[in-house]
């Protein structure tokens, strides 16, 4: 027998024709999966139940003649009272699937959100470093050119200090140069390895005691544009610390582009810093380089690695799993 779980209350008439024995007879009754223990009926012929959940059970009665213990008929009545879907096993995995699935929307959401925040933000950064690289080529350096012209023939004329002037000069020019070039991202037409080596020469002019070793590989086949753009960010912000905080008198440097993979290594044996458990709390000091380096690897995919420790350097590890088609 099934009931619906809306059928709360349900009840039985019972009836035990005997000619042979027609005296008086009593009844008992266990609901097994609800009842305890065995229910006296007496010679009540109703048998009722309320408030059952919805189960398998089954219905036991018993027939007995009155001053008389043994049982003379025993019946077994099976009964399933159906639940709610809303309690069924299937309704409960799919409104735990739908769960899962509207919380890993948001967080997809929210993080979708943040790394478009910070792509915006990157880029707005890099379009005023190009704006301020074209006023400097265009104003200050073009400026310097024809300061020169104009004070040479006077210093040559008054034989004084004319090669100091000029080494100034020299100088100062070369200086504006190298900070116009370190603010535009390059277009790589010569490759992204060969892009690599021209920096690090600047590196070098910068600072031309640090002993530098290089595994620079050319490419397998071409990167895309967006990954060497963010890829040379963060080499160019490493290079930028090690010059501004490592004191370090040697520097590695090794990349490869494989169809396996792209890495790029930098290494230095410099001061080191304790590294924090999340790199957010250089950016509440207001150091956002490797904060920033981590930004671009999430960007395109790809992971960002930094190990420190204070006398033992600083190691940088940018890599992908990234096949190319």
């Amino acid at each position: 027998m099934v009931l619906n779980y809306k059928a709360n209350y349900f009840s039985f008439d019972i009836s035990y024709l005997d000619y042979s024995d027609p005296t008086q007879k009593n009844y008992e009754y266990k609901l097994e999966g609800f009842d305890k223990q065995w229910l006296k009926s007496g010679d009540r012929q109703t048998i009722s139940y309320s408030n059952v959940p919805a189960g398998s059970y089954h219905l036991l009665i018993r027939v007995y003649a009155l001053g008389n213990r043994d049982v003379q008929q025993e019946l077994v009545i099976s009964l399933v009272i159906v639940g709610p879907f809303w309690e069924s096993w299937w309704f409960i995995i799919l409104c735990i699937l739908v769960g899962v699935a509207v919380v890993g929307f948001v967080i997809y959401r929210r993080e979708k959100l943040r790394r478009q925040h910070l792509e915006d933000l990157q880029n707005a950064r890099e379009k005023e470093r190009l704006d301020l690289a074209s006023e400097l080529h265009d104003g200050p350096l073009q400026d310097l050119y024809a300061t020169r012209f104009l004070i040479e023939p006077i210093a040559l004329r008054a034989n004084a200090n004319a090669e100091k002037l000029e080494e100034l000069l020299q100088k100062v020019r070369s200086d504006l140069r190298m900070i116009t070039s370190e603010l535009q991202v390059p277009r790589f037409d010569l490759g992204f390895a060969e892009e690599l080596r021209l920096a690090l020469e600047i590196f070098l002019e910068k600072r031309p005691s640090i002993e530098l070793l290089t595994d620079i590989q050319n490419e397998d086949f071409p990167l895309d544009q967006k990954i060497m753009q963010h890829l040379f960010r963060m080499f160019r912000t490493a290079l930028g610390n090690i010059l501004k905080h490592s004191e370090a008198t040697i520097v590695r440097v090794a990349f490869s582009a494989k169809r396996e993979g792209v890495s790029l290594l930098i290494e230095d044996n410099g001061v080191g810093f304790v590294m924090p458990d999340d790199l957010t709390q250089f950016v509440r000091t207001r150091h956002y380089g490797l904060f920033t380096m981590q930004s671009f690897a999430q960007g395109i995919g790809y992971t960002c690695q930094v190990r420190s420790a204070v006398g033992e350097g600083t190691t940088i590890l940018i890599q992908s799993k990234f096949r190319s088609s």
